[in-house]
């Protein structure tokens, strides 16, 4: 039996840009989202990185040289202090690093700029910000700042977004920079009041530190960037 090819019907051309106007609609809706979803994996697997390093890093040191209370040089806040710290505890122990710059240099690129700061890069394109705060014994609190920049000098060099900071604190712990213990998910996103203002993780401009908080709240919300994070 001989097949009727003339009864075959195709598409008219009025259906097929009709088709193509809906899949044009439905990418153009869905493709934002898709994009940002990538970038905060992106973000959060490079700041993960990032922290398995710094943590690796003071694990090590403390298995050389004792707990961080017992470390020389943590007395002063100077630049000299604070490269004698990094090339005895921090710079042996991450492979793979690279001495940038210091201070307010910006050789380097990127957002990390610090008076005392001594700046890293990484293979990966990742920067890292070695610092250091005033230590005296009867104090018990941070004393080992480190920021990271996770595109190196790409924008947008923003805290929250591609930079942030962690903390190496007395009893060894590496936790978010700055660190308030026992903080509520609502505390951080709407605003804490410490001794040098309001912190947060807010897209509140009017807060002078209103992106200090969003390491905290990332590594809080289980390392996770949520909807309702200010991105």
């Amino acid at each position: 039996m001989r097949k009727n090819y003339m009864s075959l019907q195709g598409f008219t051309l009025a259906e097929v840009l009709i088709t193509l106007g809906i899949i044009g609609v439905v990418a153009a809706l869905t493709m934002p989202s898709l994009v940002a979803n990538y970038q905060k994996h992106v973000t959060v697997t490079r700041l993960k990185k990032a922290y398995s390093l710094i943590w690796e890093s003071v694990k090590l040191a403390v298995a050389d040289h004792g707990e961080i209370s017992d470390w020389e040089g943590l007395e002063g806040y100077t630049l000299a202090g604070t490269e004698a710290v990094a090339a005895k505890y921090f710079e042996p122990y991450i492979k793979g690093l690279e001495y940038c710059n210091t201070g307010f240099d910006k050789k380097c690129g990127g957002a990390l700029t610090g008076i005392f700061g001594r700046n890293y890069k990484m293979p990966d394109g990742t920067q890292i910000s070695f610092n250091m705060d005033a230590y005296t014994p009867d104090l018990i609190g941070e004393v080992l700042y480190y920021s990271v920049d996770i595109n190196g000098p790409k924008p947008p060099n923003k805290q929250g977004n591609d930079v942030f900071s962690f903390t190496a604190l007395m009893d060894g712990r590496v936790v978010p920079g700055p660190f308030i213990e026992n903080a509520t998910r609502k505390e951080l996103m709407e605003g804490i009041q410490v001794y040098y203002g309001t912190v947060a993780c807010s897209s509140d401009k009017t807060l002078q530190y209103g992106r200090y908080m969003c390491t905290q709240l990332i590594m809080q919300d289980g390392w996770q960037i949520k909807d309702d994070y200010p991105w």
